[in-house]
């Protein structure tokens, strides 16, 4: 009496594997661009936010120096992202009081630095592909390019997912 098994043999469970191995390498990097995509999209849609509710207190308060005091409390009482994961991808944490202190004090040194030279000011705002919007105050808009920068070149500010 034969007694038939049947089964996987170790070379048909290998090429498995194998397939299985291909196919991973080929779809992961694909995955970590979309993801970097998207991630991406989140915070240049949190961004374009901010600068909304920014723009929105210029409007009713007439200029933008009138508005910092106001910007750095809501950090304190706004959830922040608003929307989808924008800004932990900077540095996947909130900010603590004293952080957000350092920013409201480097917003205020930057504004002191660029109204003393506005031609610095014109400088910074001149790199980059797009033109810069007259309408807007080139010291003001300077110094919050700088705190924008001071974010995003943090230590810890997460540039790949």
């Amino acid at each position: 009496m034969s007694k038939s098994v049947r089964g996987f043999t170790l070379i048909e469970m290998m090429i498995v594997v194998a397939i299985i191995g291909v196919l991973a390498a080929i779809a992961y990097p694909s995955y970590q661009g979309y993801v970097e995509r998207t991630n991406r999209a989140d915070m240049m849609s949190e961004l374009h936010n901010i600068a909304t509710d920014i723009q929105n207190r210029k409007l009713a308060q007439g200029r933008y120096s009138a508005i910092s005091t106001a910007v750095m409390s809501d950090f304190n009482n706004k959830s922040y992202p608003a929307q989808g994961t924008a800004l932990y991808t900077v540095t996947a944490r909130h900010p603590v009081k004293a952080e957000i202190q350092l920013v409201a004090d480097a917003l205020s040194d930057a504004r002191k630095r660029f109204a003393s030279d506005g031609e610095k000011a014109d400088q910074l705002l001149a790199i980059g592909e797009s033109t810069r919007n007259e309408k807007i105050d080139a010291v003001d808009h300077a110094a919050w390019t700088t705190v924008c920068l001071l974010v995003l070149n943090l230590d810890e500010a997460m540039t790949k997912p």
